[in-house]
């Protein structure tokens, strides 16, 4: 049904069928026109006598919204989680929640939103969204109003009012990680605004706002020309995994999980706890099996043997027997300095079991196209698959991890799906229809939660939040069961993920301010992807999933799946050392990058993380596999 616009006497309104959506007033000396670019698309512009230092633009919805969304920032409050997690270090993470703080809206820079100042909700059979021109230096808000504070409402219900404000504002608190006063900034007095509103009908499905996705990168999307040849990229990101290989006194051996700035020596340290991970951060099993593939490709026998031993090591000391020997064994997903690990290993999460499986079928793969005879490798996998069926809940639960006598640590969370993938690869590998069996009851139990709750949780393994990590094995699985079973209610699924994903990605480029460190260095954040609603910084993350990306085009034939995943990959090539890169006066080892760009208020603003973790090239080099 058409969304008919009747502006009168500086009032505005939006109505189907006579039934009243949206409404805008305008003060004295404002002036509004609204021009509809596209069906349901309206670039709004306000206009005023003289100059302003200060302006709302306003709209308000006649519903009470079922579900609202502040972009890579607020999920419908943040209803998800606990503050911090099981690893102490984390504890006191800090996330915006609800609408309001003490009764005040909360107030959100336009750079915090993956679009400009976006707000968007839904109720009542209807959609809308509210958002600002990439040009513009301003900030949003949401907020529930009585009707009573409306001449165009006169009932007893309450409604929601979508707002955008100049200059750019945060309050009544600022998450820098921690909490601090409100953020002001000034602006020159100017006499002309831009915004954009979209409304359409809906069947309240918390899935709406890829309207507003689409047209955003359709219109302010700019993606980075990619930095680096593919030949040259390999071969940087191999050194680099070279660099972080070690062999402990032990003989233990695996990668570090990355290097830090030693304040103390003046030189990039690798790190001395927590030092290696199977997946995740360290990715300890990829960056084997890209020595593994390096080695057939160009004969580096150095690179096979550092593959050959990272791995052997993972499958042989990985293993602990639960004290009572009456369950599985169970994978450890993290090593320290001894072969034994330490007792600072809580847990073996979710994330890093699917990604050891997944690696270690790989792994046993490229054996075979060597030539050598490495049966333990595919055995760690299935075994890890084992425990994850004796471990599955009726109705197709998994966890997000369990301690080392098989126990349940953490139940919550999607994260758990991304167990998923490893039994659809288990699967594939063995023939076996038990894995499948239970790959889907797993898959239909969590992309519920993406559907009743509207966002995907727990997946970055630093916080216990509502975040963008957790939502990749959705997207992975809903293709692969698509392929495998051919039931089109998984591809719905896998491209509903997808779009969840793109909340969380950059549709514009920031204007960083001038003398910062991100505008000197001209870093452009289009492409890139927030963390979670409790760590907003920009990293690249989503490049372990370009590849569904490029597969969902294929299939669905949506170019903008292919353009969503150029930007990732070329925006990550950003910042990448040849040796030479010296950033404030630190050079940077041979294909090192940054793990985070803090691109707004939080934490060091408009820097870098000068964090040289290991996983950015273990997925680069995935890319290239």
């Amino acid at each position: 049904m058409k969304i008919q616009l009747k502006s009168q006497n500086g009032k505005t309104s939006f109505c189907c069928e006579r039934e009243l959506i949206a409404y805008i007033d305008a003060s004295e000396g404002e002036m509004d026109s609204f021009q509809e670019i596209e069906p349901g698309i309206w670039k709004w512009t306000r206009r005023t006598d003289n100059p302003v230092k200060h302006m709302e633009m306003r709209m308000e919805l006649n519903y009470v919204p079922s579900y609202w969304m502040i972009p890579a920032v607020n999920y419908n409050g943040n209803q998800f989680g606990e503050k911090g997690d099981l690893f102490s270090f984390f504890q006191g993470d800090e996330e915006y929640s609800g609408m309001t703080f003490e009764g005040k809206p909360w107030t959100y820079g336009f750079d915090r939103c993956s679009v400009p100042a976006a707000v968007y909700s839904e109720g009542n059979g209807y959609s809308a969204a509210l958002f600002a021109d990439r040009m513009e230096r301003c900030s949003c808000s949401i907020r529930q109003k009585d009707n009573k504070e409306s001449e165009y409402l006169n009932t007893d219900q309450k409604h929601i009012t979508h707002t955008l404000h100049w200059p750019l504002t945060e309050g009544p608190k600022v998450l820098w990680r921690e909490w601090r006063d409100q953020y002001a900034e000034e602006m020159e007095a100017k006499q002309e605004f831009h915004a954009y509103i979209i409304l359409q009908n809906t069947n309240n499905d918390k899935f709406c706002y890829n309207k507003m996705l689409d047209f955003a990168w359709r219109n302010m999307a700019a993606v980075p020309k990619c930095q680096w040849d593919k030949e040259a990229l390999w071969n940087v990101k191999i050194s680099y995994a070279k660099a972080l290989f070690e062999r402990n006194e032990d003989g233990f051996c695996g990668f570090n999980i990355g290097m830090g700035w030693n304040h103390q020596k003046k030189e990039w340290s690798k790190q001395k706890q927590h030092k290696y991970e199977i997946g995740w951060c360290g990715q300890n099993a990829s960056l084997a099996n890209s020595m593994l593939l390096h080695y057939l490709r160009h004969g580096d026998r150095e690179a096979l043997e550092i593959g050959i031993q990272v791995l052997d090591n993972w499958s042989k000391y990985a293993w602990v027997t639960p004290e009572a020997e009456a369950g599985p064994r169970i994978f450890r997903t993290h090593m320290d300095n001894t072969k034994g690990g330490t007792e600072k290993d809580l847990v073996a999460d979710a994330c890093n079991l699917g990604t050891a499986a997944i690696q270690f079928f790989q792994a046993a793969h490229l054996a075979e196209a060597i030539g050598i005879q490495k049966p333990a490798w595919k055995e760690t996998a299935i075994e890890i698959c084992e425990f994850v069926l004796l471990k599955q809940e009726k109705n197709g639960k998994l966890a997000k991890s369990w301690d080392f006598n098989g126990n349940v640590a953490q139940s919550e969370g999607t994260v758990g799906c991304f167990l998923v993938p490893a039994l659809l690869k288990a699967t594939e590998v063995t023939g076996n229809q038990k894995y499948l069996i239970a790959a889907e009851k797993a898959y239909l139990y969590y992309r519920k939660e993406l559907m009743q709750n509207g966002c995907t949780t727990a997946g970055a393994l630093d916080t216990f939040c509502v975040d963008k990590e957790s939502a990749i094995p959705l997207l992975k699985s809903g293709i692969r069961l698509y392929e495998l079973t051919k039931k089109e209610e998984y591809l719905d699924d896998a491209i509903r993920a997808a779009w969840y994903l793109s909340t969380w990605q950059w549709h514009y480029n920031i204007d960083f301010p001038s003398g910062t460190l991100l505008s000197q260095l001209s870093y452009q954040s289009c492409g890139a992807t927030a963390v979670s609603t409790a760590h907003h910084h920009l990293d690249a993350f989503a490049l372990c999933y370009c590849r569904d990306l490029d597969r969902l085009y294929e299939i669905t034939g949506n170019i903008q799946w292919k353009e969503r995943s150029e930007a990732i990959l070329n925006n990550a090539t950003q910042f990448i050392s040849d040796g030479t890169l010296e950033i404030l006066g630190k050079k940077r080892p041979l294909g090192s990058q940054d793990e985070g760009v803090t691109h707004t208020r939080w934490g060091n603003e408009y820097a870098l993380s000068e964090w040289l973790v290991a996983w950015p090239g273990a997925f680069h080099l995935e890319n290239m596999w």
